[in-house]
């Protein structure tokens, strides 16, 4: 413990000589099906100023590029996900010890990948793995499975097979660090998102990031938790967005572009805008091209 919080001190030191102007760029420390990053420059035309909200949400964090990118002074980021938020409190408040156990892992990886591989996600005793070993284990396995894709059957075990990449980078540290000062100002919760919407004011934005509805039958990448998110998750979301707008809070959502969907967010009357994106994971790599997306909002 004491060498824990040696360490967690040092981290202090560095972070305070990074300063706000100077502190490092930030991003995502895991790779996510639908994440954000590659679309932030069709992003930001549609932030808010930050004098106009008090507190950003984020009910579907997933790599988080969005809060990221926006750095608020106030967040509260959710998602039904545990693994991935103990993840991010452990970034957020045991960085130190998270990257030294990551280097222990990336040397034991380097001497048997597979198999290593493979003992990490089907051996080992999760439910009785301490706070910082379970976010070492998911940046691990994001780290070194096929395609960064997190995916689990309906039991809730993580089943994606190995990546065959014997030289891949998993500890990062300065990225952790820096996601570490980013992380400050918000309060990281598992929650569905329902549950996180009531804690929504008047004032506030929420960013929606929903796991998408799939644009092709190879296509489907619903399976961040044990619970499915399907047709009717998205309607029941839709009227989600009416309660927010009533409320008067600013929300923006992205998603894939249906007819479907369309057709769901015009009914209401919300904004929408079409852009184009990467699509960065797909089973089949020539699929992965351009994809067209919603951006709905209310403002």
């Amino acid at each position: 413990m004491q060498n824990a919080a040696r360490r967690n001190r040092s981290t202090e030191a560095q972070l305070s000589l990074w300063g706000e102007k100077t502190s490092p760029k930030v991003a995502p420390f895991v790779k996510w099906a639908g994440g954000k990053t590659r679309l932030l420059s069709k992003l930001r035309p549609y932030y808010p100023r930050p004098n106009e909200y008090e507190t950003y949400f984020e009910p579907f964090l997933g790599g988080g590029a969005v809060y990221f990118d926006l750095r608020p002074k106030r967040g509260f980021l959710s998602d039904s996900n545990e693994e991935l938020v103990n993840a991010y409190r452990v970034v957020k408040s045991d960085v130190e010890e998270l990257v030294s156990y990551l280097s222990k892992l990336a040397t034991e990886y380097r001497r048997s990948p597979e198999e290593n591989y493979y003992e990490i996600r089907d051996d080992w005793d999760v439910p009785n793995l301490g706070s910082v070993q379970r976010a070492a284990r998911l940046i691990f396995l994001n780290k070194t499975c096929y395609n960064g894709l997190y995916r689990v059957n309906r039991r809730g075990k993580f089943n994606v097979p190995w990546g065959k990449r014997r030289n891949q980078t998993i500890s990062e540290a300065e990225k952790l660090r820096a996601a570490s000062l980013a992380l400050r100002g918000a309060s990281v919760t598992s929650l569905d998102y329902h549950e996180a919407l009531n804690h929504v004011s008047s004032g506030d934005f929420v960013y929606l990031d929903p796991p998408y509805q799939p644009t092709s039958k190879t296509a489907s990448f619903t399976g961040y938790t044990k619970h499915q998110f399907a047709m009717e998750d998205h309607v029941s979301l839709a009227d989600a967005l009416v309660d927010l707008d009533r409320k008067g809070t600013r929300f923006l959502l992205s998603n894939s572009f249906s007819k479907d969907l369309e057709s769901l967010y015009r009914k209401f009357g919300f904004e929408i805008t079409y852009v184009t994106a990467p699509r960065a994971i797909s089973c089949d790599p020539g699929t992965r091209g351009q994809t067209k997306e919603l951006l709905v909002r209310n403002y």
